[in-house]
């Protein structure tokens, strides 16, 4: 008796933890890391042309949404932040004169901030248990900043610019649902952009952009 009475609270926890994320608006928020690869800064100025390699450490990354779930389907608004800081470069260059040079500078400083808007959507795929795998894919609007920018000790003119740009991200996670309002989540997304264009007293700067996400938080329905 005792037996077919714990395996009745499981089924009922369970059925009632599936149907958490019915039909219904929804905020979410998540915290985690940013973990951009390599990123390319190049330009052209009156002394040649060059190109950075540029490391960066593992950084922060924020995201908040309102969204409406309509079943299987959730679409939402997004707004998100990441900071990673320079960590080496690897530079090469060609002065005005033909000259080419490289090498790699272990001393970098200053920071990448993103601040994003994204429209996303994604497909649950729901089933009896509480964990629900996911897809999900956004297009919006990103602010890339460099703030700070020293490519030496030497250099007493920290480089500071931003521009907006295009920008896309797909992801993939799996929720938990605890009960009919919340539910856990964790995800993994690549979030790209159109290269940033930077013009300054020096010439022309251009940037790649792109980051690996990896977060946890949370959904609430109401």
């Amino acid at each position: 008796m005792k037996k077919s009475a714990f395996v009745l609270s499981c089924c009922v926890i369970a059925l009632s933890a599936t149907s958490a994320s019915a039909a219904g608006m929804y905020v979410s928020g998540k915290l985690g890391l940013s973990v951009p690869p390599t990123l390319t800064l190049s330009g052209n100025d009156y002394w040649g042309t060059w190109a950075d390699d540029i490391s960066f450490n593992t950084g922060m990354a924020i995201n908040a949404a309102f969204g409406y779930d309509f079943d299987n389907f959730r679409a939402e608004a997004e707004i998100g932040y990441q900071k990673n800081n320079f960590d080496k470069t690897d530079w090469q260059e060609t002065d005005r004169f033909g000259n080419y040079s490289r090498g790699t500078g272990s001393f970098a400083d200053g920071d990448m901030t993103s601040t994003s808007f994204f429209a996303n959507g994604y497909y649950d795929f729901k089933n009896k248990s509480p964990f629900v795998p996911y897809l999900g894919a956004g297009i919006g609007y990103a602010i890339i900043k460099l703030n700070d920018v020293k490519s030496g000790p030497w250099d007493n003119y920290p480089y500071n610019n931003d521009d907006g740009v295009f920008a896309y991200q797909v992801m993939a996670g799996v929720s938990y649902v605890i009960n009919k309002t919340v539910a856990i989540d964790l995800s993994y997304r690549y979030v790209g952009a159109s290269d940033p264009s930077f013009d300054d007293f020096a010439g022309k700067t251009d940037f790649e952009f792109s980051s690996h996400n990896f977060l946890l938080g949370a959904r609430v329905n109401f």
